[in-house]
């Protein structure tokens, strides 16, 4: 296991997590009281100076104000790649401030006591990432090549963890696309897609990913390609004895227009039919997804089943609703998509039509 991630897991545990308060960082990538013995790289003294030193090939900044840094080199043999990916950060000391990268190697070792590994538990560190490589668990970083055309022109897809430490649990996967002219030349084709991987969720685990078909276009086009883009959701219970099946929800979109080419997605979500799902049977899942707090002490027992029955029902009618030509028992033919509302909206939704008089009326018996 990634050593970063057994010493995030048990600062975690031990709550020495906070013992690092001193340490300020904000989104403009600013640390203060860096412990000592912490070494840093290529030190600059503005952001811009720092770009001129780098020579990286590419630069860009993430939604959250991170600097990012891309160094793409070829192998001994064309078909093989190898990109950097590195954070720059703003080091503020007393009498001074500079731009640099960290040097991660000053934070090695497994001592989840030592200040200098907690400080570095939550930076990046700089990766390297080869093409051809492994895709790992969908938490790793990782690169894959999407598509080449006929002059040479090249997309790849990267896909890097932009935090230390645990770093799926705190959605720090980061996916773009590089596009390598036929010239050799790249361009940042589109900055972060969103987050890929698998992220728990106690004893559920929610897979995010994206299935993408390039299109080139022919000039004067905007930009030399588009995707065609499709965003999966997966949902699944970790345990065997869970009368629950898996359920995937997708949307439709593209990517479109000039670089860095943006993110169109349809609002709709939907599932697709296996010859087996019903509405009914899709109802019961969504229930079971969404609805958890049916079985918390504030519900009496007694009212479990009743209050699961009105929920269902009402997952049930609103996709009967957004399906009128679906019967509720019938079987949906394979490859069929079937509307879902809006998970998060709806179950809100009936969490306050259903749960939130349960919980005000224990709330006034507690009060009498």
């Amino acid at each position: 296991m990634n050593p970063k991630l057994i010493l995030g897991l048990a600062l975690v545990l031990s709550g020495g997590l906070f013992g690092c308060s001193s340490i300020n960082h904000d989104s403009s990538c600013r640390l203060m009281d860096v412990p000592q013995g912490v070494r840093f790289l290529t030190q600059a003294r503005t952001l811009s100076d720092l770009r001129r030193a780098a020579k990286a090939d590419l630069t860009w900044t993430e939604l959250d104000g991170s600097p990012i840094f891309l160094w793409i080199q070829h192998g001994p043999e064309q078909s093989q790649w190898t990109f950097t990916v590195d954070q720059a950060y703003c080091i503020q000391e007393k009498d001074r401030s500079f731009w640099c990268f960290l040097d991660a190697q000053s934070g090695a070792g497994t001592d989840f006591q030592d200040p200098i590994q907690q400080f570095f538990c939550l930076k990046f560190d700089r990766e390297q990432i080869e093409y051809p490589g492994d895709h790992g668990d969908g938490n790793q970083s990782y690169v894959e090549l999407l598509s080449t055309n006929r002059q040479g022109a090249k997309i790849f897809k990267l896909t890097y963890c932009s935090q230390g430490g645990w770093r799926a649990e705190q959605e720090g996967v980061i996916t773009c696309l590089i596009y390598i002219s036929p010239d050799g030349k790249p361009s940042l084709a589109t900055g972060d897609l969103g987050h890929e991987g698998v992220y728990p969720h106690g004893c559920m685990g929610e897979s995010d990913g994206f299935e993408m078909k390039v299109i080139w276009t022919p000039k004067p086009a905007p930009a030399p390609f588009q995707i065609a883009l499709r965003q999966w959701t997966s949902w699944s219970v970790a345990s065997a004895d869970a009368d629950a099946p898996d359920y995937t929800t997708f949307r439709d979109g593209e990517l479109s227009g000039r670089f860095p080419l943006k993110v169109h997605l349809d609002s709709a979500s939907y599932v697709e039919g296996d010859g087996v799902l019903t509405l009914a049977k899709l109802a019961d899942t969504l229930v079971f997804y969404n609805s958890d707090w049916i079985t918390c002490d504030w519900v009496p027992k007694a009212n479990r089943e009743k209050v699961k029955t009105d929920v269902t029902g009402l997952w049930l009618s609103e996709l009967q609703g957004l399906n009128p030509r679906v019967q509720p028992q019938s079987p949906i033919p394979v490859n069929k998509r079937i509307r879902v509302p809006d998970v998060y909206g709806f179950r809100d939704s009936v969490y306050e039509k259903v749960a939130r008089p349960i919980s005000q009326r224990l709330t006034e018996k507690n009060r009498q």
